[in-house]
């Protein structure tokens, strides 16, 4: 069995500290980190949108810093045009960066090496990692995009570093 699908059982922590102590400290930060990051939930129909770079589609923003008070994660559905061209080469310097295909298809191209991305398939791009999406197909390409952590980490490169 891979690492992926193994359970670790963590034992219950000592009945010491189960009332008082260190258990009931971390209980107290807890709600406070809770009220300062209160649950949040968006609607994709009336969520803020913005435009792409370079107006090839738009970016429903649903959870992030500004809508809602995720700090670790930023999730996003974008809507790429058809036929639209690759836009800027850039990277994410601490972000992971997930596109999860929902309709339509993406060519990604992620330290010059280029992914061919259609309906249902997911991609993972690692932190300082090179790439650049385009839409080749005839349809509207519809695609969750997620940043974790959060934040403004968007690093445009001069086209030689992009190849």
């Amino acid at each position: 069995m891979d690492r992926l699908h193994t359970r670790q059982t963590v034992p219950a922590p000592p009945a010491r500290l189960q009332t008082g102590g260190l258990l009931e400290s971390a209980s107290k930060l807890t709600e406070t980190r809770m009220e300062e990051r209160r649950p949040f939930s968006a609607n994709i129909n009336q969520a803020p949108r913005q435009k792409l770079r370079g107006d090839r589609g738009e970016s429903i923003r649903l959870v992030d810093q500004e809508n809602g008070p995720a700090s670790n994660v930023d999730l996003h559905v974008n809507y790429l045009a058809p036929g639209s061209g690759p836009g800027p080469a850039h990277f994410h310097e601490h972000a992971e960066n997930v596109y999860v295909v929902l309709e339509g298809c993406l060519e990604v191209s992620v330290a010059g090496k280029l992914h061919q991305l259609e309906t249902d398939d997911v991609l993972f791009i690692p932190p300082g990692v090179v790439h650049q999406t385009s839409n080749p197909g005839e349809v509207t390409a519809r695609f969750i995009e997620v940043y974790a952590p959060a934040g403004d980490d968007f690093h445009i490169v001069e086209q030689e570093r992009a190849r």
